[in-house]
């Protein structure tokens, strides 16, 4: 794995920023220009969620003045269903939790005249359209999901207009529906998988903390099961009904975006070392079109592959500028340490140990040095190959030839 930076995160935030600006779409209205965007950046439409998700995204990065911000406010309002809500497709007749979650997220922040009434409202409505067994499908009549639950749960964290005992219904529900190996599924029925994974447990660190318990097993299953560089782009299909009809709607997952979303979430960085490796891949793929690409080799211009990783490529970003500092001093301390201790253990070698007692002292002390180069190593503090060669090398030879050199009498 070679080096991140902190540039190379940075091209991919800010080709983002420059592909939304392309690709923004401006409708005629006499109320007043719509902007937004679609799922489909070729679509030449604009919808709620798809308007909603770079809404957040620009926000995060502090890119959003460069947009009209009342403009895609407005496009959002007017959008709005007059139950409250969003839909998630055009020829759907009713709000949807697909479409109003994201929604909500993007206007809480905002500094407008019309937003607050409408976060309130939206508020009320997605708790609303809470399941009686504590979890969300597109509304209260379809049965919950992973990815329709997650999404309701971090729209609704910290609102002071929804009971706490929503929210926490809520994440029992998410909770009750992990699978004994530490994943989720789709559903509480069917099989675990990283990216759903991934979801429920951003949700629960949103909802709960860093130390939801949930949440820690649902990253030990990452750590055992994530292989970056493996996992494409996934896709989420099903049938719901709003009222009599029936529509089918497919989401679309960057699965390791998912993945390092939830393990920034936060702002810690949990198991650097597979999230710097698969940063360092995305670093050499920021001059191409990544967000054209899908799992069956179909290339395809999407919002949802876009806007993800970018968002994750944000926040390793701010973790190499900001913890990463921590991170150097720890390096630079480490092999100083570790330097002076081969130095120190050479020249007591050199004495007449005279004992067995103190060569094995000697070589427990080396191997406890190794050992802790080794962990630091694992939580991605310094670089594997500087300390095999500047620390564990020579400590470890060390220890060797200690124990291979004849003993000597007092």
């Amino acid at each position: 794995m070679r080096n991140v930076s902190q540039s190379g995160m940075h091209r991919i935030v800010d080709g983002a920023v420059r592909q939304l600006a392309e690709t923004q779409t401006r409708v005629a209205d006499p109320l007043g220009d719509r902007a937004g965007w679609h799922g489909r950046f070729e679509s030449g439409r604009i919808g709620a969620p798809g308007t909603a998700i770079p809404m957040t995204f620009l926000r995060e990065v502090g890119q959003i003045a460069e947009f009209n911000q009342n403009e895609l406010v407005n496009s959002l309002l007017r959008a709005r269903h007059a139950q409250a809500g969003w839909h998630v497709l055009a020829v759907s007749n009713a709000p949807s939790v697909e479409g109003t979650a994201p929604a909500l997220m993007a206007l809480r922040y905002c500094d407008h005249s019309g937003s607050l009434q409408a976060v309130l409202e939206a508020e009320s409505w997605l708790a609303a359209q809470q399941h009686q067994s504590g979890g969300w499908g597109s509304d209260k009549t379809n049965q919950p999901r992973t990815y329709t639950t997650a999404l309701a749960l971090r729209a609704l964290a910290g609102s002071t207009n929804v009971s706490a005992e929503t929210v926490a219904k809520g994440a029992l529900w998410l909770k009750q529906s992990k699978r004994q190996d530490g994943s989720w599924g789709e559903t509480p029925d069917k099989d675990g998988g990283l990216a759903h994974t991934a979801m429920a447990v951003r949700a629960l660190f949103v909802v709960e903390g860093p130390n939801s318990h949930s949440a820690q097993e649902g990253v030990k299953y990452i750590e055992e099961n994530w292989r970056p560089g493996r996992e494409g782009i996934r896709h989420e299909s099903y049938d719901f009904h709003i009222g009599d009809p029936y529509h089918r709607i497919t989401n679309i997952f960057d699965t390791e975006a998912e993945i390092v979303l939830a393990l920034t979430e936060g702002g810690t960085l949990r198991l650097p070392h597979k999230v710097l490796s698969v940063a360092s891949r995305w670093e050499s793929e920021a001059s191409q079109s990544w967000w054209t690409r899908s799992d069956n080799g179909n290339s395809m211009s999407c919002l949802w592959t876009l806007v993800p990783r970018a968002q994750a490529a944000a926040r390793i970003e701010r973790w190499i500028g900001t913890g990463r500092k921590a991170t150097w001093s720890q390096r630079a301390i480490a092999t100083y340490t570790g330097s002076i201790t081969s130095l120190w253990l050479l020249a007591l070698s050199s004495l007449r140990p005279g004992r067995q007692w103190k060569r094995r002292l000697i070589q427990v002390a080396c191997f406890g040095w190794i050992l802790t180069f080794i962990l630091l190593w694992r939580q991605g503090s310094i670089d594997l190959p500087q300390t095999v060669l500047s620390v564990i090398l020579p400590i470890l030879l060390l220890a060797i030839q200690i124990d291979s050199s004849p003993e000597r009498g007092d």
